[in-house]
C-alpha cells in the first residue's frame, strides 16, 4: 500500500473529526480500551494495523478474524452515516471516531488484497464508486467519500482503462468530497 494512501487516509480521519466538532454536546470521557484490526497475509504475530482507543466494554471484544477466513462486506455497508460519527465524538471527544476508522482500515486490507490482480481491482473501484456516489447528503461523510475517491484514483493509476469512469466519478461527486481527493493528489 502506498504511503500516500496512508497519508490520505490520516488526513480524511483528521477532516472527519474536525466537521463534526461543532456538534459535540458531551465531553464525557469513556474508559479506553484497545481494540485490534488483523491485516491481511501477514504472520499471526503482526496482525495489528493500529491499537485504536475503544470505549470500555462490559464484555470482552471478540477476537480477530483473519481476512481470508472473513468474508469482506461491500464498502458501501461499512461506510458509516455523519450521526454515527458524531455520536461516537461526542461520547469520545478525545479519540478519533472508531467506525470511521475501521471504514478507513476496510479499504486499505480490500487495496491490499487486490493488489497486482486486474480482476480484483476493477470489482473495487466498482465498490468505491458506489461509495463515492452521494446519495443522502444530509447523512453522507464527505471526509469518507473523498478516501474513495482516492482509493479509485489509486487503481486508475494502475490500470488506466478506469480513467474515463474516474472523471465520472469525479463530476457527480459531492464537492467537498472532490476538494478533500484533489488536495490529497
Amino acid at each position: 500500500m502506498s504511503l500516500r494512501l496512508l497519508l490520505f487516509i490520516l488526513a480524511a480521519v483528521m477532516v472527519m473529526i474536525w466537521m463534526v466538532k461543532p456538534h459535540r454536546e458531551s465531553t464525557t470521557q469513556a474508559t479506553p480500551s484497545s481494540i485490534e484490526v488483523p491485516v491481511a497475509d501477514s504472520p499471526p504475530r503482526d496482525r495489528t494495523v493500529a491499537s485504536v482507543r475503544a470505549p470500555a466494554r462490559s464484555s470482552p471484544p471478540p477476537s480477530p478474524t483473519p481476512l481470508a477466513q472473513a468474508p469482506s462486506p461491500p464498502i458501501r455497508e461499512g461506510m458509516p452515516k455523519l450521526d454515527e460519527i458524531r455520536e461516537e465524538i461526542a461520547r469520545d471527544p478525545h479519540s478519533p471516531p472508531l467506525s470511521g476508522l475501521r471504514f478507513t482500515i476496510m479499504i486499505a486490507q480490500r487495496m491490499q488484497k487486490a493488489q497486482g490482480s486486474e480482476e480484483e481491482s476493477r470489482k473495487l473501484f466498482a465498490e468505491v464508486e458506489d461509495c463515492a456516489r452521494n446519495e443522502d447528503p444530509a447523512s453522507s461523510v464527505p471526509s469518507l467519500q473523498a478516501v474513495c475517491l482516492q482509493t479509485a484514483r489509486e487503481i486508475v493509476e494502475r490500470y488506466p482503462g478506469l480513467q474515463n469512469r474516474f472523471d465520472e466519478m469525479m463530476a457527480k461527486a459531492e464537492p467537498e468530497a472532490a476538494a478533500i481527493a484533489r488536495e490529497v493528489r
